[in-house]
């Protein structure tokens, strides 16, 4: 009550950016705009109203308090409403498409939510109302905000006791976040930052016992005080005036040239600063302070900066990716391999593999983001020698990480150079990783690994034709769309098995000759198109709209259907526009060729319709 000025102007907001995305899906804008305005009917008919629609809020609310995203709290939403419209058959009533339905309702939900704080703070509310009838919801009853707000501290309080961490802590390092960590990663953001927080007390406590000096001990308990009361900044002044108290004492040593026991404090002081200021999500002041932490440590023991260069290398890839910046990553690369050459692969080698596997993982971003395929081969040479040293030491958990690593790089060199050996062997070290992972201990890492399978096979079916290989290509994609409907904060686009799963139906279809299998695969391929508006390249998006214009293309001959080939056309030229973009002149000839012979159809069909048309008459 008192915000439907508010709610307008979301949803006016929200609905402009969706149709958008819809119109740079090349969707069918008279279908586009007929299946929106059939969805105010579908809402209202199967909303909250419907026993299975509160379920689906419950489940929704559940899943927000277990850190779940807007992202998947709009899939349950939608799924639920469309569920119920098709038991009820107004979908069929409506000649209206499941698929295209679930995904512009699922992006209108999710935008919304994206954009707004507040409507995330009511769904608690919402919830309860929805499923008290004592509430009066549905009568017109106000809800009020303070149920949410109460909720959410409840929730709060729940995770701070599970994990030993004061609340007004945890609540200060979550506020700390970013926004837009509040997206895919929101599922797991609250266990994170409750285990990062019980993690820089432990270390506090360490500290406390190995700092020399009475005073230092001291202020490292205000500093624990500021800490639990969530006062960063108050701590972090804190931690500053032990840094320069240290700093002082390294100036006296180097005066009178005596070896003084407190200058040993230095390197704890600046490592307590990086720890907060990661907690606070400042990564460009953790790494500065890991940098210095190095710095000072080095007037200890040589071999002891290795770790804060560690630290100080993990810091910029965060930094880098948060602000898109591809320097700091670069940054991060050097400083790896400076803290590889302080570990020994024989006195120290998990430590050395573990700078092996990140360092790789770093440069297989790069490649991604760059577009250097040089990149790749970097990636997959400091893979390789992990894979030994994690398998001689029995770390099978960093063994499977390691060749999943190797596996996307084999996989992406691969399919850029067409070569079917790499494929292959991309294809065993995922089968690889898959022996190790499981969905219950390393739900991300395994439903990569099925994703990756999945891709590289129907890779290789598209390389050598062999439709075989689509046998065990399908059922990996299907269990990636199935673990992602359950697990939406899984950091893995949908957009990417959608596309490979509507790939592999195309190829299906020119075996099966089936019209379900090629609608399927049409189906498949806009949805990607829809769900990855933001995120997919050009050249994926070009991919994909050459398989979706070939598949609308069998699909119109063999329905001498004049609107489908039309549709091919449209989806063809939007992959010619994209490959021009990305300089893939190879792809450019193929598709203009393609364009005269779909053209020549077209006009071979538009003939025949006006002799039919012409001998009715």
């Amino acid at each position: 009550q008192g915000c439907s000025a508010t709610v307008e102007r979301l949803s006016a907001e929200v609905a402009k950016d969706v149709l958008d995305e819809l119109s740079r899906s090349r969707r069918d804008a008279v279908s586009v705009h007929r299946h929106l305005a059939a969805l105010p009917r579908l809402i209202a008919d199967h909303g909250v109203a419907s026993a299975s629609q509160r379920q689906a809020l419950a489940t929704a609310i559940d899943l927000s308090e277990r850190g779940g995203g807007s992202d998947e709290i709009a899939s349950h939403v939608a799924s639920e409403i469309l569920l119920s419209a098709r038991r009820n058959g107004d979908l069929a009533a409506g000649d209206l498409d499941e698929t295209l339905c679930f995904s512009i309702l699922r992006r209108l939900l999710t935008a919304t939510l994206d954009r707004s704080e507040r409507l995330l703070k009511l769904l608690p509310a919402m919830v309860i109302a929805s499923t008290d009838p004592d509430c009066g919801f549905h009568a017109g009853k106000s809800v009020s905000v303070a149920n949410s707000t109460d909720s959410i501290d409840a929730h709060l309080s729940v995770l701070a006791a599970a994990y030993a961490v004061p609340p007004p802590m945890l609540a200060a390092a979550l506020a700390a976040m970013p926004r837009a960590s509040f997206g895919s990663r929101m599922p797991v953001a609250g266990e994170e930052r409750a285990m990062e927080c019980a993690d820089v007390l432990r270390e506090l406590t360490a500290a406390q016992a190995v700092l020399a000096k009475v005073q230092s001990r001291t202020l490292l308990m205000q500093v624990r005080s500021s800490l639990e009361g969530g006062q960063f900044a108050a701590a972090d002044l804190a931690l500053a005036e032990g840094e320069a108290q240290a700093d002082d004492e390294i100036s006296k040593e180097d005066e009178t040239g005596t070896d003084i026991a407190f200058s040993s404090d230095a390197p704890i002081w600046c490592q307590l600063r990086g720890r907060l200021a990661a907690l606070n999500s400042d990564w460009r002041g953790a790494a500065r302070h890991y940098a210095d932490a190095a710095v000072r440590a080095a007037r200890i023991s040589r071999l002891s900066r290795g770790p804060h260069l560690i630290q100080q290398a993990r810091a910029l890839v965060n930094c880098g990716l948060d602000e898109n910046d591809d320097a700091v990553l670069t940054d991060a690369a050097r400083v790896y391999a400076e803290a590889g050459g302080y570990f020994s692969e024989a006195q120290a080698p998990l430590e050395w593999g573990g700078i092996q596997l990140e360092l790789g993982e770093l440069m297989l971003k790069l490649a991604e983001r760059q577009q250097r395929p040089e990149q790749l081969l970097a990636a997959a040479l400091h893979f390789k020698p992990a894979l030994d040293v994690f398998l001689g030491q029995n770390a099978l958990d960093d063994w499977a990480r390691a060749q999943l690593g190797l596996a996307r790089a084999l996989q992406r060199s691969g399919a850029r150079q067409g070569d079917v050996v790499l494929l292959g062997d991309a294809a065993f070290a995922f089968r690889a990783a898959l022996g190790i992972m499981t969905v219950d201990r390393t739900p991300e890492g395994w439903t990569a690994a099925q994703l990756g399978l999945g891709e590289t096979l129907v890779r290789i079916a598209e390389e050598t034709g062999k439709i075989d290989v689509l046998g065990d290509a399908i059922p990996a994609l299907k269990t990636v769309l199935l673990a992602l409907d359950r697990q939406r904060h899984l950091g893995i686009e949908r957009s990417s098995a959608e596309a490979a799963l509507g790939r592999a139906y195309a190829m299906l279809a020119t075996e099966t000759r089936e019209d379900y299998v090629l609608r399927n695969a049409i189906s498949l391929l806009e949805s990607a198109l829809i769900s990855g508006s933001r995120s997919l390249a050009p050249s994926e998006r070009a991919a994909i709209e050459q398989v979706r214009g070939t598949a609308l293309w069998s699909l119109g001959e063999a329905q001498s259907n004049l609107r489908l080939l039309e549709d091919a056309l449209r989806a063809k030229l939007a992959a010619l526009e994209h490959y021009e973009a990305v300089g893939d002149f190879s792809a450019v000839v193929r598709i203009r060729e393609e364009l005269d012979s779909l053209n020549s159809a077209i006009s071979h069909l538009t003939s025949a319709a006006r002799i039919a048309r012409g001998k009715r008459v």
